[in-house]
C-alpha cells in the first residue's frame, strides 16, 4: 500500500487553485477536468481531475506535498505527467523529495506529450518527514499536468524471501 497518494480527486475544479495535500508557492496551479479544461483524459490514470502545473495567473507554481513522515528504507516515488495538449512548446519541472535534496531531478515535455508514469527511487538512513516537491518552470499559464502522485515503500530482499516463503508453505499445506 502506498505509504502517500494523491490523485486530486478530492480537489475543486478551479482555477489558481489551492490543494489540499500541498503548499502552492512562487504562483499558481490549476485543478481541472471532466467538463473543465478537460485535458487530463486520453489515457490518464485518473481523467476525472488533474493538476496544470502552470496556473492560469501565467506565472507557475512550485507545489510541496503535507508530509508524509518515513520510516528508513528504501522508497519509489511516481507519478504521471503529460504534455500541456495546447501548444508545441516545451516546458519543465524540477522534482525533489526533499530533506535536503534527495532527488534533485528535472523533467522537460513537449505540449504533444502523453500521459506517462516516471518512477524515482530514493533511501532513507533514518525515519524523517520528506516533502515531494514539483517545481515548474514555465510562466504561460499552460504547463505539465500530474497525476496519481505516490510513494510506496520498497520491501526488503530478506522479507520479501520470508512472505514469498510463508505464500509458498500455504499452498502446500493447502495441497
Amino acid at each position: 500500500a502506498p505509504v502517500f497518494f494523491d490523485d486530486f480527486s478530492q480537489e475543486r475544479l478551479e482555477l489558481n487553485a489551492p490543494l489540499d495535500n500541498w503548499t502552492v508557492s512562487g504562483g499558481t496551479v490549476d485543478v481541472i477536468g471532466t467538463g473543465f479544461h478537460d485535458y487530463c483524459g486520453d489515457g490518464g490514470p485518473s481523467p476525472d481531475r488533474c493538476v496544470d502545473l502552470d496556473g492560469s495567473t501565467g506565472n507557475a507554481a512550485r507545489i510541496e506535498s503535507v508530509g508524509p513522515a518515513l520510516a528508513a528504507g528504501d522508497y519509489e516515488f511516481s507519478f504521471w505527467a503529460r504534455g500541456n495538449k495546447r501548444n508545441l512548446t516545451n516546458d519543465t519541472v524540477v522534482l525533489e523529495v526533499e530533506t535536503g535534496v534527495l532527488l534533485p531531478q528535472s523533467i522537460t515535455l513537449n505540449g504533444t506529450d502523453g500521459w506517462k508514469k516516471y518512477i524515482y527511487s530514493f533511501s532513507l538512513v533514518a525515519p524523517q518527514t520528506v516533502a515531494l516537491v514539483f517545481d515548474h518552470a514555465g510562466g504561460d499559464n499552460i504547463g505539465i499536468l500530474i497525476d496519481n502522485v505516490e510513494v510506496n515503500r520498497v520491501p526488503e530482499p530478506a522479507s520479501l524471501s520470508l512472505a514469498l516463503l510463508a505464500f509458498g508453505s500455504a499452498v502446500a499445506a493447502r495441497r
